[in-house]
């Protein structure tokens, strides 16, 4: 734990780049760390987890105690993979952030796939590492350093955040995906969704910014928007998009006369 959050710390120097790459600083400055903490820290955590390691392999197998060590480290790798990206504690990025969408969700989707690739390629999609990973998306997608800079104490900034960009790909602009390209990045915003943990914040946002599409009839899709009120039904059920749907039928009722 302490090697990780040495490599991940962040000197008051260090650029988000140096952050990401993991380079060292060489301004960091850890000698009374060193002697003064971490030797005592290192002891105390190897007689913890030995006591634990022994608790664990009298009731379970050699192979399942391998499992949960590298489970349990990769969880903690994930986490703080989001946090080296979310978390550079510099206000301009963070405040850039919060204020951009498109920014926000691709940055958590990098970081997701990256990993999500990982568990596929190394681990087989063992179902303790998609956990882990599902688990740390969920805990940083809806806390961290971005959506704490909400005023609300009581809601996330994500659910907001995820409903603009969906407005962003959904409404007319000079700069339009081609249609396959559309729909890949509607299915990634499926990706982030399933983590939202208030999905209703989230319903209350799109569906306003859906309305003032239809209304103004700057939707770039119609297809594009029955495609993604499909696959938020198909994740939350009928109830979570019949309005969505009613609204969308409407207009199509309207055209027709």
């Amino acid at each position: 734990m302490i090697v990780v959050a040495v490599e991940l710390g962040i000197e008051e120097d260090e650029t988000p780049d140096q952050v990401r790459s993991a380079q060292p600083n060489p301004n960091a400055k850890l000698k009374v760390y060193m002697d003064h903490f971490e030797a005592k820290f290192l002891r105390e955590t190897e007689n913890y987890y030995a006591n634990e390691a022994q608790a664990f392999l009298e009731h379970n197998p050699l192979t399942e105690y391998m499992k949960k060590v590298l489970i349990e480290a990769q969880l903690e790798l994930f986490q703080n993979e989001f946090g080296a990206l979310l978390e550079a504690n510099k206000d301009d990025d963070l405040a850039r952030m919060y204020k951009d969408a498109k920014l926000y969700v691709t940055t958590i989707l990098a970081v997701h796939n990256r990993y999500s690739s990982l568990v596929g390629n190394a681990f087989q999609n063992e179902s303790g590492f998609i956990q882990a990973l599902d688990k740390a998306a969920t805990t940083f997608i809806n806390k961290n350093e971005v959506t704490s800079r909400s005023t609300s104490q009581q809601m996330s900034k994500s659910p907001e955040l995820l409903a603009k960009y969906c407005d962003q790909l959904l409404r007319k602009s000079s700069k339009m995906p081609e249609e396959n390209e559309l729909e890949d990045m509607l299915t990634q915003v499926m990706v982030v969704f399933k983590y939202i943990e208030d999905k209703d914040v989230f319903s209350k946002f799109y569906t306003k910014m859906f309305s003032k599409r239809l209304i103004s009839e700057t939707s770039a899709s119609e297809e594009a928007e029955v495609s993604l009120i499909n696959k938020l039904k198909q994740m939350c059920g009928f109830e979570y998009t019949n309005r969505l749907s009613k609204m969308i039928n409407d207009t199509q009722i309207s055209k027709v006369h």
